[in-house]
């Protein structure tokens, strides 16, 4: 081979038809001046080499053909030093074939078949991810210039085998090595968003949220912990339990999947109106129109225990509503013992101070007797919940 000639079935025999009388190989070849292909005076078979592409293998025995260019990067593979642009030297991949599938790792761009790169696993970058090292061109011998790569290749975990050659490492055991999986952990609960199936915390699946931008914000609903941007978190308008406000569901722990544990979420999101839009991807619903969601507006959680004042008296001399300017429609009857209206009001805006405007009529100057009183209290805005109970006028 080295001489020239030919060896079809590689048997170190020259190809011919027969043997002579003088044991030459007829119908061959051979016999002819052997190759000096270095032109260095010495025949290639008398010496080590030529090896043009420093794979430690004679040109002429080398399995990669001298014509081929298996990273089209318009160096023949023969004396190109870098044979698919993973920015590793060839000399560094060798001739061995790691995964065996039939590729040797120097042409292999995954060497390892672990699904990331060689490239990558080497620690070089490759933002295309066409599994070839960045760079702004290629020089003579193959080598990409302008790269971050021709260093020692990474081997994070130190067991003396280089990454792209092994498969791994994998510290999350999620199948995908480290170098290319996606260790971005957007609601810190220890899960990476690759392996958790609740990105944000909400009690919302991802699958249920999926990759659209409802509110156009920039950030995908599943990351998004107001996905419509209307001021009530997701957590909230899907009907489950976030008492701290901070926009994660309440629960006990983290799964290994991710779910937030022993929490009301995961079931079907709220959609209160029924118009087939969850309530977490639409702005509203806002029956008081108040600009916020109702699931999270001031008359969702009115309590008359906490939101009514229902003593009149020197140091309380107003009839009080909490937060009665978020309920511009309300409506408000005040009644005596025996069921007479003594006063109402449409829009009521905490102004009562205890004198009657009913067709009974005390002396206006006065207040009311002391004693108890009754009212009904709607707060409008086609809220049909009407609360009632008693006031105390004390003189």
């Amino acid at each position: 081979i080295e001489a020239g000639f030919t060896d079809a079935n590689a048997d170190g025999m020259v190809d011919g038809t027969g043997i002579d009388a003088d044991g030459k190989v007829t119908g061959g070849n051979g016999y002819t001046t052997p190759a000096d292909t270095d032109s260095n005076g010495v025949a290639d078979y008398k010496e080590v080499g030529p090896d043009s592409d420093n794979d430690g293998i004679a040109d002429a025995c080398d399995t990669i053909d001298p014509i081929d260019d298996n990273d089209n990067d318009g160096i023949e593979d023969a004396i190109d030093l870098d044979d698919d642009n993973d920015g590793i030297l060839d000399t560094e991949e060798g001739t061995s074939d790691t995964d065996g599938d039939g590729t040797p790792d120097a042409m292999d761009t995954d060497s390892d078949n672990d699904g990331c790169s060689d490239v990558i696993e080497a620690g070089f970058t490759d933002a295309n991810a066409d599994g070839m090292v960045d760079g702004t061109g290629v020089d003579a011998d193959g080598k990409v210039i302008g790269s971050d790569g021709y260093t020692i290749p990474a081997d994070t975990d130190s067991n003396g085998i280089a990454d792209y050659k092994e498969l791994g490492p994998d510290s999350d055991n999620d199948g995908i090595a480290d170098a290319c999986d996606n260790t971005v952990d957007t609601d810190g609960d220890g899960i990476n968003d690759d392996v958790d199936v609740d990105d944000d915390n909400d009690g919302i699946y991802d699958t249920a949220e999926g990759d659209g931008d409802t509110d156009n914000d920039g950030i995908i609903d599943s990351l998004d912990s107001d996905s419509d941007g209307d001021g009530c978190s997701d957590v909230i308008e899907a009907g489950f339990t976030d008492a701290n406000n901070d926009g994660q569901i309440d629960g006990t722990g983290i799964a290994a999947d991710g779910k937030v544990t022993d929490s009301d979420g995961y079931i079907t999101p709220a959609d209160s109106n029924n118009n087939g839009f969850l309530d977490f991807q639409e702005v509203g619903p806002d029956l008081n129109n108040d600009g916020i969601g109702d699931a999270c507006s001031i008359q969702q959680d009115f309590d008359p225990s906490t939101e009514i004042f229902n003593v009149i008296d020197s140091n309380n001399p107003y009839f009080t509503i909490k937060n009665v300017e978020n309920y511009p429609k309300n409506s408000l009857k005040i009644f005596n013992r025996w069921g007479i209206i003594i006063y109402k009001k449409e829009g009521y805006m905490n102004t009562w101070n205890g004198y009657s405007e009913g067709r009974i009529t005390y002396n206006k100057s006065e207040k009311l007797p002391t004693g108890t009183y009754f009212y009904i209290l709607n707060l409008g805005n086609d809220d049909t919940k009407t609360y009632t109970g008693w006031l105390y006028i004390n003189q």
